[in-house]
C-alpha cells in the first residue's frame, strides 16, 4: 500500500489540524457521497479518524481502515468499534457491500494506485462513489519557491502523485469513471519562514523520516537556511486542495 504512519500517531492531530480539519473535510465531502439514508461509508486510510468522527457527528455511518496500528489506537477513541486494520492488499469487506468510500490525504502515499483503486471498486456497489481529496497545494509565494525544488528532487517520480489527471487515469482501469472535480478549495493558515524551517527540521513530513545524511545535507539544509533567512514575520498562506468524485460503472446487462 504505502508508508505506515505508526511513528507519527502521538503527534499527528496536533501537526495536521486535528478535529478542525476533520470538520472542514466532512463538510466538503458529505454533499458528494451520493448515499441513501443509513448507508455505510468507508474511509480508506482513516488515520486518527478526525474526518470519520466528524461525519459520524453528522449522523453518517462511517467505518475506517488503516495500515498503521498506532493510528488506529487513536482512531478508536473517536470511532469506537468502527475501525479495523487493512493490510494494504485486500479490504476486509465483501464485494459490492458499500455505496460510498473516500480517502483524504492518502492517495499520494500509495505505491500501486491501480491496485488500491481496483480493491475499493470491488467493495463498491454499481454506481457507488469514491471521493479522493488531495494534499494541500502551496500558493505561488517565496516559501514555495524555496521549498519546491527540494520536494521535486527528493520525491522524483513520486512528485504530485495525487495529480487528479494521474489518479483519474488509474481509476478508469478499475472501472471507476470521473463524475466531477471540486477544485481549489482554500485553506488559510498563519506561518513564517522560521516556522516552516522548524517544521522541516523536526522531520514532521514522512518524506524526511528515513532520509539519509547525504540527501539531508545536499537538499534540505540549504532550504532550512533560506527559510530561516525570511525571519519570524507572520504571514497568511492560502493553500488549496481538490476533490475527485469517481463512480463505479454499472455492469452491462447479461446477454441471454
Amino acid at each position: 500500500m504505502g508508508r505506515s504512519f505508526d511513528r507519527a500517531a502521538a503527534g499527528y492531530d496536533k501537526a495536521r489540524g486535528g478535529d478542525g480539519r476533520g470538520e472542514r473535510f466532512a463538510a466538503e465531502l458529505e454533499p458528494h457521497l451520493g448515499i441513501t439514508p443509513g448507508a455505510v461509508v468507508l474511509e480508506v486510510g482513516v488515520g486518527t479518524a478526525v474526518v470519520a468522527g466528524a461525519l459520524r457527528r453528522r449522523r453518517q455511518r462511517v467505518i475506517g481502515v488503516d495500515i498503521a496500528m498506532e493510528m488506529l489506537r487513536v482512531a478508536t477513541r473517536r470511532a469506537p468499534g468502527a475501525v479495523a486494520r487493512y493490510d494494504g492488499s485486500r479490504l476486509p469487506i465483501a464485494d459490492g457491500a458499500l455505496e460510498a468510500a473516500y480517502m483524504v490525504w492518502v492517495i499520494h502515499l500509495v505505491d500501486d494506485q491501480a491496485a488500491m483503486l481496483h480493491e475499493v471498486a470491488r467493495v463498491l456497489r454499481s454506481r457507488g462513489r469514491l471521493l479522493i481529496a488531495t494534499i494541500n497545494r502551496d500558493p505561488d509565494d517565496e516559501i514555495r519557491r524555496i521549498t519546491e525544488p527540494m520536494y521535486r528532487a527528493l520525491l522524483a517520480d513520486k512528485w504530485l502523485r495525487d495529480d487528479l489527471d494521474r489518479v483519474a487515469a488509474a481509476a478508469s482501469t478499475a472501472g471507476l469513471h470521473e463524475v466531477s472535480r471540486i477544485g481549489a478549495i482554500p485553506f488559510a493558515g498563519e506561518t513564517s519562514g522560521e516556522m516552516e524551517a522548524a517544521r522541516i527540521e523536526a522531520r514532521s513530513s514522512s518524506l524526511f523520516w528515513d532520509l539519509d545524511d547525504l540527501d539531508w545535507r545536499e537538499h534540505v539544509e540549504p532550504v532550512i537556511g533560506r527559510l530561516r533567512a525570511l525571519g519570524p514575520e507572520l504571514l497568511i498562506r492560502e493553500q488549496t486542495h481538490e476533490i475527485l468524485v469517481l463512480e463505479k460503472q454499472a455492469r452491462p446487462p447479461a446477454i441471454r
